[in-house]
């Protein structure tokens, strides 16, 4: 298997962790600034929210209009942070590191 392929099924295990942690320990939307009752009304609604959160998160873009709002909710996504930072040097650091030995 490639490196970019363990690359990707990495990004979507850290995606699939977090989203799952947001479902479970911050499924209210009390959480989270952007998000209310209306727009995150049904299970699946709020499942697709928190999907969209991880990803954002994930991919570092960071869109502003749903961010966390409790100082719990802001330590798990600090985390998520730490941990895809984390593993995209580490991804970086391993593929510069094979370029050198092809050369």
């Amino acid at each position: 298997m490639s490196c970019i392929v363990r690359a990707s099924l990495l990004g979507l295990v850290i995606v699939a962790c977090f989203s799952a942690v947001y479902m479970t320990l911050l499924y209210d939307s009390n959480h989270w600034h952007g998000l209310n009752e209306n727009n995150d009304s049904s299970w699946f609604k709020k499942l697709e929210n928190r999907v969209y959160v991880s990803l954002t998160t994930a991919s570092t873009v960071g869109y502003g209009d749903v961010s966390p709002k409790t100082t719990w909710c802001r330590m798990i996504v600090a985390v998520q942070m730490f941990i895809t930072l984390v593993c995209a040097i580490s991804f970086i650091t391993t593929e510069l590191k094979l370029c050198r030995r092809s050369d």
